[in-house]
Order: structure tokens, then sequence, then C-alpha cells
């Protein structure tokens, strides 16, 4: 017998014993199997995965209607190379074998370690199959080590620290460079600055940018980076990473591409038997058909596998219909599963997805073609701690964009940089009984759960909302618990703040025919709904608890149409201590909206509303009169446990059905991962989402003395400038007494003329206010300083201006000049509320007594102090310094 027919007679003799005349083929794959072997039974496995797939190949041309099982025994394969499963494997089955637990790697696994110095080990790289240096994590045991940076990470506070400052606004389009603080940085001791990275926030914190340095300027302490997405400005973080020479933290690693060593200073510093991993392929898993050519992946199930350690997804899906990721444990990978173009009736289930670079999982069609990616399942996974990579600016625990006819049903997911769950032109959307919290760690504007439309700005706004009828209607959020909505941007101090700026659920950029019912959401920071434009949307039948500022805010989005919003049968509770809003209305108008049949209870207090048509004394009662929430309630709806109002509730008085949440979250099912599953314990910073008690909202004295230099002002509401003309900066230029004062500096402009400018939130509609200022004016500024009723509509109290020349006024009325370049005393008293609509002011000049003003008249419709403003008016470059700033109420 020759070689070739012997060799063809052996291959049969496989043939038949895989097939076994049975209707699936079954291969088995072990660690200590080889490629040479049948793969037919436990004694004669195979390798690796790769080799099984070709031989799986090979047995079904045999018998191409056969279904096909590839059994991984336990144990780690390192994939040589993505394990690419195309068309021709349509209904396969890829599972670890019962009781054990195989894991598919795209990393490779670092050796021969030998020490460096101080702590610091080396190993080549060089005998390694990587495509280049260029990756940008590393794990020690499964867990990701920070790149060598400056300043280090604080394991602290793991989102929020290990971050220097930006101390200037260099520029008022600046997008990418940094002034630090002398010592912070030493960039004459790097040797390849080339290299470095910057990771940096802007002033909106929309994302988190990624960067290359472009420069280090030591002389005038200026980091640049090599793009940026949006301006900067004073107080916004950035550290930087991949040098070598800030390698001196636990953890640290660099990898040197010219030598090709890896440096690493491994916790505890030995490494021993660790396993030190890299990333090297860009998927593990990719699951490609040829759409185009109708030739789809179809009904391929991956099973109980542990994907992990690539530069890109666990898996990736396109041209794939009817496939399924089910029971996995997903990590150390930038997206854990990506449903791609042309993907259809997919599944991802029962998983664990963690320590991704973005994305848990990932839908991605394309807007306006919805049907080119549809009808996904996203069901019973538990993701959490995610969003560590390059883009947070959708990072989310599920993300769907340009997709139809998706469900998101039942997954626990939480800390992240940004949403738990995220939609960008989508329609038919199911996203219902999720439990998710705290999330937008690192950015703002944002919600627990988001949506958005992503508007086609060079079509015209009829093409526009035409598109969006067509492709962003017909979906429902139902039945989730939301909570703790996080938020981490700038404060009203110019400084970073936390939690800030967010909501439960957020109808984004005109997101229009949503149904948002049945849902309990609580612990947020401006309500537990925002709708920004839209048409036809509505809110019904939810539980809305404890929302620090606004409970529900709503306002149009420029240049779209909003109207046909429905808010109705909710039960709306918060602690108010005058100061939290029932809604926040910007620029209302009756068309944008109804509300009707609510409950509402602001634990005893009197319903406030912030909205341009109403006074805020009594917003409530003049909104009744307009003729909205008139069938509205306002009582304590009783809540039980599980949010279940108890006998006796009101709530049924206005048709609420109650909410059962017994099925939220993950359950038991023969497809999770892991059960029971607790959830993890995470390291996060504390939040108050509780409103702050009136006697704390403002210091009765601000003196400056505690504030640095250059920085903005310390917890106010609004701080308007446009740098770097016109800012409003503490100093030590001058003060009234100790050694700092708040600047104020204008140059021409041709638009807002009110900039530079500082808010100041009081929010008092009784008893006596006696407030109070040193000024000290130069020739030119011109002063205002005035109390409202309202931000941006308002009837003015006290209003004080000193004109160019010196001349100060009170409410119109000619007062006296000032002297200039010096400081000058004013003090305010006012009884709010009594009908008496004037105030006494005294000004005391250097050197000369008190001269007081008693009456002085304001408007006859001011009786509630929302705010006080201080603003520079002038035409031309000018200064004004303040001082000792002083507010404080009495009831007498």
């Amino acid at each position: 017998m020759t070689r070739s027919i012997l060799t063809a007679f052996l291959f049969c003799l496989l043939l038949a014993s895989a097939i076994g005349g049975q209707g699936t083929i079954t291969l088995y794959v072990s660690p200590k199997g080889s490629d040479s072997f049948s793969g037919s039974g436990a004694g004669r496995s195979m390798a690796t995965p790769e080799g099984a797939l070709l031989r799986m190949r090979q047995l079904r041309r045999q018998k191409p209607d056969s279904a096909a099982r590839i059994v991984l025994r336990g144990g780690t394969y390192h994939l040589a190379r993505t394990l690419v499963i195309e068309p021709q494997d349509s209904g396969l089955t890829l599972e670890s074998a019962p009781g054990e637990e195989a894991v598919l790697s795209g990393g490779r696994l670092v050796t021969g370690w030998r020490p460096y110095r101080s702590g610091i080990f080396q190993a080549d790289l060089s005998g390694l199959d990587l495509p280049d240096l260029e990756f940008r994590e590393l794990y020690l045991n499964g867990k990701r080590q920070p790149m060598a940076r400056v300043p280090n990470l604080d394991p602290r506070h793991p989102r929020h620290g290990g971050w220097l400052i930006n101390t200037e606004m260099l520029a008022p389009e600046n997008k990418t460079r940094f002034r630090y603080r002398p010592g912070e940085l030493d960039p004459a001791r790097w040797k390849n600055p080339e290299r470095a990275l910057v990771i940096f926030h802007d002033s909106l914190n929309y994302e988190v940018t990624w960067a290359k340095l472009k420069s280090a300027d030591a002389k005038e302490r200026i980091i640049e980076a090599d793009r940026g997405v949006y301006n900067l400005g004073v107080g916004c973080p950035y550290y930087l990473a991949n040098l070598f020479e800030e390698m001196d933290a636990p953890g640290e690693w660099y990898a040197d591409p010219q030598t090709r060593f890896l440096y690493f200073q491994p916790p505890g510093g030995k490494i021993g038997r660790a396993a030190v991993t890299v990333p090297a392929l860009q998927e593990v898993v990719s699951l490609r058909g040829d759409a185009a050519a109708g030739r789809f992946v179809e009904r391929v199930r991956l099973s109980r596998i542990r994907i992990r350690d690539a530069r890109g997804s666990g898996v990736k899906m396109a041209g794939a219909k009817e496939c399924a990721v089910i029971g996995c444990y997903l990590r150390n990978l930038y997206h854990g599963v990506l449903l791609a173009e042309d993907t259809h009736g997919c599944r991802v289930a029962g998983c664990d997805i963690t320590q991704t670079g973005c994305d848990g999982v990932s839908i991605q069609g394309i807007p306006r073609q919805h049907e080119q990616v549809s009808h996904h399942e996203i069901e019973n996974n538990y993701i959490w701690d995610f969003g560590y990579g390059a883009i947070h600016n959708r990072a989310a625990g599920v993300w769907l964009i340009g997709a139809s006819y998706c469900r998101v049903l039942h997954n626990r997911i939480h800390d992240g940089p940004r949403y738990a769950i995220g939609t960008d032109v989508g329609s038919n959307h199911v996203i219902a009984y999720n439990d998710c919290h705290h999330v937008n760690l690192e950015t703002c504007d944002s919600g627990i759960i988001e949506t958005a439309t992503a508007l086609d700005w060079g079509l015209s706004i009829e093409e526009q909302l035409a598109a969006n009828r067509k492709g962003n209607w017909d979906n429902d959020i139902h039945h989730n618990l939301l909570h703790d909505s996080g938020g981490w941007g700038p404060g009203p101090s110019g400084g970073y703040t936390f939690p800030v700026f967010t909501w439960g659920i957020y109808l984004d950029l005109h997101s229009s025919g949503w149904r948002v019912h049945d849902n309990v959401i609580y612990n947020t920071v401006l309500g537990a709904y925002m709708v920004n434009g839209g048409i036809d949307n509505l809110f019904e039948n939810n539980i809305c608890l404890d929302s620090r500022d606004s409970q529900l805010f709503l306002e149009p989005w420029p240049r779209y149409s909003m109207s046909g919003n429905r808010v109705e049968r909710n039960i709306i509770g918060y602690r108010d201590t005058g100061r939290t809003w029932l809604y926040n209305l910007p620029n209302y108008k009756p068309e944008y909206m109804h509300f009707s049949y609510n409950l509402v209870w602001p634990s005893g207090g009197q319903p406030r509303l912030s909205a341009a048509a109403l006074s805020p004394r009594r917003s409530w009662e003049e909104w009744l009169k307009s003729g909205q929430d008139q069938e509205s309630l306002v009582a304590d709806p009783l809540l039980g446990k599980g949010w279940k109002p108890r006998p006796g509730s009101p709530a049924g008085r206005i048709g609420f059905r109650a909410i059962d949440l017994s099925r939220v979250g993950l359950y038991a099912s023969p497809e999770r991962y892991r059960w029971p599953r607790p959830e993890e314990k995470m390291i996060r910073e504390p939040a108050r989402y509780g409103p702050q008690p009136a006697e704390t909202a403002q210091p009765s004295l601000r003196n400056y003395e505690a504030s640095q230099v250059d920085n903005a002002e310390q917890r106010a509401q609004y701080i308007g400038e446009e740098p770097p003309g016109r800012t409003v900066r503490v100093s030590d230029d001058t003060a009234a007494s100790g050694k700092h004062s708040l600047k104020f500096t204008d140059a021409k402009a041709e638009a807002n003329d009110w900039i530079p400018c500082i808010t100041y939130m009081l929010d008092w509609g009784s008893g006596t206010v006696e407030a109070g200022f040193d000024l000290r004016w130069e020739p030119g500024a011109v002063f205002v300083y005035e109390w409202r009723d309202h931000p941006h509509t308002y009837h003015n109290g006290p209003y004080l201006q000193v004109d160019a020349s010196g001349q100060l006024s009170a409410n119109a009325k000619p007062l006296l000049k000032l002297p200039s370049v010096q400081w000058v005393r004013f003090d305010i008293s006012y009884t709010i509320g009594k009908g008496r609509h004037a105030y006494d002011l005294t000004v005391k000049l250097p050197g000369k007594a008190p001269q007081r003003f008693k009456n002085l008249p304001c408007s006859p419709e001011f009786d509630w102090l929302n705010c006080a403003v201080i603003a520079s008016m002038a035409d031309d470059p000018s200064v004004f310094y303040i001082d000792n700033l002083t507010f404080k109420q009495s009831r007498r």
C-alpha cells in the first residue's frame, strides 16, 4: 500500500470515528492533546481550537447537513491568531466541557523575568508573537495594571484620583495645551517623550481623550497633546503615561519598542509564578459572514468559555444570523461582544463582562439603515467595572447605534465611565428589567439610560425630522431599577466635582416616540427624567425619588420642534429644603408637554417649579392655573416594601399601578455563567444626592483666603468667562482684608456684554436678608450687583451699578461717586415677602462716616431671592475687585 493510499485510508477512519453515524459531529480539544489526533474522544483530543475548526470543516464536507460541536477541555488556549468562524461553520457549538473551564486568550504570557533595578523587573518580548508593542494594557493574574505614569494612580480613588490639574486658560479656543505648576513635571528626564500619552478631561467632560504628547515646554511649563475635542478650562484633570522615567509605583509597566523589553514593577516586589499577560490579537473570536454575497454565519453558539486578553473584541460578529454567546466570562478586552454590520437575531445571554476598554456589549449599525442590524437580544448579563479605554463619550454596559428591534433585558450593570445603557439612532427597542446603578463615574451630561438621534446637521430641519420619525420611534423603557446616576465634571467653582449634571433616563438630541413606564428611579442629580427636545414621548407610571436639584427636567432642543410630550400617573417624592425643584422647564411653552394625574410629595413642603413663565414663590399655584397637573395630587404616596403603595395610599386616585420589580436584574438560568451571582464590591467616591440644607447653601462670609490664586470661585452656581480676556479669578493683587480677593477682568467684546459674571444661588422667600461686599472700582470698569427672583427671566430686587466714571446708582437712582482704586464697603438689608418692596443701603467710603440710604425702591414683583449676580459690563478692558462677600438670612 502506497503512502498516499495509507493516508487516505486513515483519514476515512477518522471521519467515521468522529461522525459515528450521528447527526452531530463532536471534536474534543485539550491543552494536553495533539492536532495530529482525531479529536473524537477524551483520549484523542486535539491541541488547539484552530486545528479542531479545520478538522471540523473536513469532516462536515462528508456530512454537510450535520451539526457540529467542539468541546474544549479545561485550561488556557493562547491563540496564535483570531479564531475565525465562517459561513461554512454555521451550526457550530464551541463550548467548555461540562464541569470544566476553558480559556481562549488573545494575549501572550510573558516569562523570563529578571531583576532590573529598584523593584523593577524586565523581560524580553522579541520571542513572543506580537504584531507590535503598541498595546495599552498589561494584566497581572488577570487584573489590569497601570502604565508608567505621572502622577501615579491613586488606588483609593481609581476613577477620580491620580490627576494633574490644568492651572491656566492659555487661549480662548485651546483644546490641547495644559500649564502645570512648578515641580509637578520634569520633562528634561524623559528620553522618549514622543512615546508619551496624554489622557485628559475637557471643560465639558462629555468624554475622556487619549492623545499622543506633541510637545513639553519646561520653560513655560506647558504640555501639549496632538489632538483634542472640546475646549480646556482651568481645573481640567490630566495625566501622562507611557514614560519609562515615571515608572515608580507598584503595578506600573513600560514596553520599549526599540529594545523590545518589557519593564514591570510588580506589587509586593516579586513576580514568582504570577501570570503576566499582554494582549496581541485584535479579536479572540470573529464570526465573519459575507452579507453582500448572501452568505451568513448562522446558528453558531459559544458557550461557557472564558474569553479574554485582546486589543479589540472578545467576540466580533459581522454578517451573522441567529448566533449566540451564552454563559461566557469576558474580560480584558476593548469590547466584550461586538455585534457589527449585517447581524440579525443574535443573543448575548448569561455572561459576566468586566474590565473592558469600552462597552460590555456593543451593537453597531449604520444610522438610517437600521435594517442592517436588528433583532438582537442582550439578556441576563452581569456587566461591571468597564470602560477603561480611549473613548468614554459613549462607553456603556450595553450600547446600540443604528439598530432596530433589539431587546436589552434583565441585565445588571454598574461602575462605568458613562451610561449603563445607551442608544443612538434606533427604533423598536425594548429596554426592560435591568438593574443599573453607579455609572457616569468619569463623565457628565449623561444618564443611567441615555438615548440620542445623531442628527444629520447637513440636512434641512424638515428632512431631519422625517428621518427621525422613520428611524427613532416606538422604543420602550420599562421595569428598570435605576439609581445613583453619578456624574463627574466641572463644578461651579471651576474644579471637578461628583456627582454633577446627570439624570436617570435622558432622552437626548430630539429623541422622539419613546414610551417610558413602570421604572423606579432614585438618587439622581438633575432629575429622574430628562427630555432634550423631542416629540410624543410618554413618561407614565414611574416612581421618581430623591433627585438632588430637580425631579424632572424638560427643555426644547435648539432649532427642533418639541411637542406632544406627556408626564402622567407618576409618583414623584423628594426631600425639600426650599432649594429643590419639582420640575425644571427652561424656555417652557404649554405645547411642549402636558402633565396630569401625578402624585407629588416634597416631604411636606410646597412643590416649586423653575420655568420662565412662573414666579418661584407662587410657581405651583400658577402652574395649576395654566392647566397643568390639574388632576394631580400633593400627598404622601405611602410607599412600602418593594416601592409598592401601602393601604390608604392616594396612588390609586391618580390611576397609578403598582410596579412589580421582582423580576428585575439577573435571574437563575442554565445559561448563567455563575449562579448565584453576588454583586462585586467596588471602591467608589462618596456621593450626596439629597439636597443641601438651606443654611449651608452659601457661607455667610466669602473672603477667598482659602482659595488658590488664579483659581475660580468656590461654590458659585455659575461663572461666566471668555478667557483669556474676560475672567473671574481669585487674585493676590489686592484685598480689603487678608491677602486674596476676587478679580473681574473685562475686555472688549462684540457679544455677551454681561461676561465676566458670577451667580450665587440662595432661594430665600422669607425673612430679612443682610448682604454686603467690599468693592475696589478702577477707572473704566462697569460694576453690577443684583438680586433676582429667577436666574433667567426675572424681576430685580436690590440693583447696584457703578458706571465707567464711578457713579453709583441703586435701581437707576444716582447716589454718589466712588473713589477709584480704593476699597468701599456696601451693606444691604431687605425683608422678603412683607409687601415692602424697598431696601436699605449703607456705603462706607474710606476715611468717612457710613452713608445710609433708606427705602430704596425695587421691583414690586420681587418677593423671592433666588440668586445674586455680580457682573462686569464694560465695553473696554477694565478691572474691579470684590472681597468679604456676605449673605445672612434671619427670621425676625
